[in-house]
């Protein structure tokens, strides 16, 4: 629960960052307010999976991760496009 809300958190200022950016820096915070969007996915898709899953229960579903499980798979994919997209931002 922590983590989604460090992800609604960075998605709030990734508006309000968009909301004033100038013309110069608005596709700085496109990708920003992309990047929030695609982390709150990956944090509800993470917590839905451990909820359903059998194996994990009980365990603490931020520091476990079941390597036998396909979703996994596709959230790393999603981490990993979230970090592009941050870097992107970043490197304009």
């Amino acid at each position: 629960m922590e983590d989604f809300l460090e992800a609604l958190e960075q998605f709030s200022q990734a508006q309000q960052n968009f909301s004033y950016a100038d013309p110069n820096h608005i596709d700085i915070a496109t990708f920003q307010l992309k990047a929030a969007e695609l982390k709150i996915d990956a944090v509800l898709k993470r917590m839905k999976r451990f909820e359903k899953c059998k194996q994990c229960q009980g365990l603490d579903w931020k520091e476990y991760g079941c390597l036998s499980c396909p979703l996994d798979q596709e959230l790393r994919e999603m981490n990993q496009n979230e970090n592009d997209h941050q870097a992107a931002a970043t490197a304009q």
